[in-house]
């Protein structure tokens, strides 16, 4: 057994350690916000180098560019947008825990040309890279 002038010590010890577990929690708690900012500056500058090069290639009215080494190509696509979940009528609207618009339904109908209230459809342009 530990004499009982050292326990003090050992006390002092723990309690040092603990302060220098907390000041490495702060430090990694920090590194994890700056590279959250980080990625988010990355996404950021990824994505405007996407609408750069749509951009580019719309108002160049092309469709497809091959670098030889890499080949990019447009593409329209439809996406839904639910206005009004009150306004689309139950007949297209699933049920789960919460009731909520059936989006592929009222996605094919409007392809279809049906009206529906309370959503639209939203043409979008991407671009594929591969």
């Amino acid at each position: 057994m530990q004499a009982q002038s050292q326990v003090p010590e050992k006390i002092n010890n723990i309690i040092a350690y603990i302060r220098y577990c907390e000041r490495m929690a702060d430090v990694a708690k920090q590194y994890e916000n700056d590279y959250k900012q980080k990625k988010q500056q990355i996404e950021n500058r990824k994505n405007n180098m996407r609408k750069y090069l749509t951009e580019y290639m719309v108002s160049h009215d092309t469709q497809k560019i091959d670098t030889g080494l890499n080949k990019l190509s447009l593409r329209s696509s439809k996406s839904l947008s639910i206005d009004s979940v009150e306004d689309i009528p139950d007949s297209l609207k699933m049920t789960e825990i919460v009731t909520k618009p059936d989006t592929a339904q009222i996605k094919h109908l409007l392809m279809q040309g049906e009206k529906i209230n309370g959503a639209s459809l939203i043409e979008s342009t991407s671009i594929t890279m591969r």
